[in-house]
């Protein structure tokens, strides 16, 4: 009887860690680097059980997940990896975003069946935020709303409050300034979160010369940067909100209308050809477009200084029209000769998508 209510305890123990969610997802460069060992691997049944262990160790995005699917040849083996990673995902909210993992419509509805089988296996399990999970009151400021925000994103959708409030105990659990802006700055460049939510976390930050460096390295990544300048709120001391205005002030001058000395401006703002064209191969390298466009995204955000000739070498990687028009509309903001930009038009097949793209720029520049 003894062994049995130790059999019994382990058991329950076993199922308790099991059914315990992930914390905190992997860091990109790590997952990249997971991503090189398994391309190396041939074979794709060995490379699964490599990147099913894989998923089972760590906390994975739904989008991570999604890069590791690509890696393998057939839909089934994706399907397959997909269907054991999915305890591993962070973010179960945004599954729908591995309906695009698949080449065939079929195997979309096979995941589609799978999903529905663990919804209704239990969708009280899958809920994981309740008002309880808000840890911290922030102070009274005016955050800004991203939900009227048109102008320029680096993505299609800011992380979500449920799971920002699950990431941001990662950053409130360390003891000291040094730690939380490690901790801060880590997550907004693993995700896409919006002012407000930057602001939030900043707010944690209790010295205000760290939080002027993590404001400034959070810029790029922030969903609606075009409310960026609300998080001067943050500074009481003089000293630090001018320094504040004066970064929103150079990073505005680096993307704004070009004027007779944007010339010498950008005389150092500029990718050398060898450099573009190694971006080029690597964006031009991976197999799925999904994958090329989130690259291509997060390289020309980066990088930033690009001619039109370079966006327009780099749009012509992509096949579809609607997937050439939104990298158009995405680069325009990085690029350096703007009054070149009409070049761009010659890559679409309908005279829709030009005045589309037409009638963004002209939004873009009316809104400056």
């Amino acid at each position: 009887m003894r062994k049995l209510y130790i059999l019994l305890a382990f058991l329950l123990l076993s199922i308790s860690a099991k059914s315990q969610r992930c914390t905190t997802p992997i860091p990109a460069v790590a997952l990249q680097q997971q991503i090189r060992q398994l391309s190396a691997i041939r074979g794709d049944q060995k490379r699964l059980d490599m990147a099913t262990e894989f998923a089972r160790r760590n906390c994975l995005l739904a989008y991570q997940v999604k890069q590791v699917a690509g890696l393998f040849k057939d839909d089934i083996t994706r399907l397959e990896f997909v269907q054991d990673a999915y305890p591993a995902i962070f973010d179960k909210e945004n599954y729908y975003d591995l309906y695009d993992a698949f080449a065939y419509f079929s195997t979309a509805m096979r995941f589609h069946d799978f999903m529905e089988a663990q919804n209704q296996r239990g969708r009280h399990q899958d809920q994981y935020y309740d008002e309880s999970d808000r840890p911290y009151t922030f102070p009274n400021y005016n955050y800004p709303s991203y939900e009227s925000y048109h102008e320029q994103t680096p993505c299609s959708q800011p992380l979500s409050d449920e799971a920002f409030f699950r990431l941001l105990r990662n950053v409130m659990t360390r003891n000291d300034d040094e730690s939380r802006v490690t901790a801060a700055i880590q997550l907004v460049e693993n995700n896409c979160l919006t002012v407000a939510q930057i602001m939030k976390m900043g707010s944690l930050i209790e010295k205000e010369a760290k939080r002027l460096d993590y404001l400034k390295r959070s810029y790029d990544y922030s969903y609606d940067v075009g409310n960026f300048q609300y998080s001067n709120q943050l500074f009481k001391e003089k000293t630090y909100s001018s320094d504040f205005d004066n970064f929103m002030r150079d990073r505005r001058s680096r993307t704004g209308r070009p004027d007779q000395g944007r010339e010498q401006r950008d005389r150092n703002c500029r990718i050398a050809e060898t450099e573009f064209q190694e971006i080029y191969n690597t964006i031009k390298g991976q197999s799925f477009e999904n994958t090329q466009v989130t690259m291509a995204k997060q390289i020309v955000r980066t990088k930033q200084c690009f001619t039109t000739l370079q966006i327009k070498r780099l749009i012509e990687i992509f096949r579809f029209e609607n997937t050439k028009l939104d990298m158009a509309k995405y680069c325009y903001a990085f690029c350096i000769d703007r009054d070149d930009y009409y070049k761009i038009n010659s890559l679409f097949t309908f005279s829709g998508s030009v005045d589309e793209l037409t009638k963004f720029i002209n939004e873009q520049e009316n809104n400056r």
